[in-house]
């Protein structure tokens, strides 16, 4: 059964990017999108900036109830959530033939 809230504490290695929001309840369905949200809103950031997560030593790619199920951690126990700037897609850039006429 998936957890409906869980506690997390937001930590990152981004001393630009720190909050000092202690102890938050978050739902268990929050996702890598919607914890990004929530850490912009937290800087009031007004453009917002990606962000990843990792919870036990892995990239958060599903939710966060998923995680606690998976590794078998306790729901009732406050979650550790470490962010990172995320990585943007490769954008398409010109060859040598479009740039340089070849």
């Amino acid at each position: 059964m998936a957890a409906r809230e869980l506690r997390i504490s937001l930590t990152t290695q981004l001393s630009n990017y720190e909050v000092d929001a202690g102890t938050l309840t978050v739902p268990g369905s929050a996702t890598r999108a919607q914890l990004s949200k929530l850490v912009n809103e937290l800087l009031d950031r007004e453009k917002p900036l990606p962000f990843d997560f990792i919870v036990n030593e892995q990239f958060l790619r599903s939710t966060l109830a998923d995680v606690v199920q998976e590794h078998n951690l306790q729901a009732e126990e406050e979650l550790s959530v470490e962010y990172v700037l995320a990585l943007l897609p490769p954008q398409p850039q010109a060859t040598a033939s479009e740039c340089c006429g070849l």
